[in-house]
């Protein structure tokens, strides 16, 4: 992962399973603001004392984990329930001049 966020943020505070491999400076053509850039690596999942996959997503990811026609229903359903919900969208009349 590369980003312009240091290791206290991307690991302390949102606690990313990654260690840093190396940062560097850099600035924007033209400009002479300065930022640090940083780049990360995952933690192997052998060593990692965290969950490999953040809440929010765990349920997403196990139903990628399923087989591909299992996955294909649930996604159908989704589809299918969000375009009958009757949400339509109307055109504007263009305005004559």
């Amino acid at each position: 992962m590369i980003c312009y966020h240091g290791p206290k943020d991307i690991i302390d505070s949102y606690e990313f399973n990654v260690e840093l491999v190396t940062q560097t400076s850099t600035s924007m053509h033209g400009s002479k603001e300065g930022h640090m850039g940083y780049i990360y690596r995952r933690v192997p999942p052998q060593t990692m004392d965290r969950q490999a996959c953040d809440p929010l997503f765990a349920n997403a990811w196990k139903q990628t984990q399923g087989d591909l026609e299992t996955l294909k229903m649930h996604v159908d359903e989704i589809v299918n329930a969000k375009m009958s919900s009757g949400r339509t969208r109307r055109r504007r009349k263009k305005r004559q001049e």
